[in-house]
């Protein structure tokens, strides 16, 4: 089986990005092949968020319609890899985006 490093954001951090009682959990899978970010954000659809990607930066920003919360994070992504083979995934306030690595 093949180990994987994770970082976890700091609670620092998450405390940063909180406003009107929102706040989101971020964690970051780096392996051999690709590199996936996980936010885990209950109470978010997937049309409130908005992803952009500009100078190795993934920017995720998520407001509730109707309700004011919201929060970015702001990413910065290995140049080990493919930005534009991004491939995104979200159930049930789960939003998961992976990148694969540069041969």
């Amino acid at each position: 089986m093949e180990s994987q490093n994770i970082l976890v954001v700091p609670s620092v951090e998450l405390r940063r990005d909180y406003h009107k009682g929102c706040y989101s959990s971020v964690s970051y899978v780096d392996n051999k092949d690709e590199f996936k970010v996980e936010l885990y954000a209950p109470g978010f659809k997937e049309q409130d968020f908005n992803l952009q990607i500009a100078d190795q930066m993934l920017s995720i920003y998520a407001e509730q319609r109707g309700t004011g919360n919201c929060f970015r994070r702001n990413i910065k992504l290995p140049d080990t890899i493919d930005v534009a083979s991004n491939s995104l995934y979200y159930k049930h306030g789960s939003f998961k985006v992976t990148f694969h690595k540069n041969v």
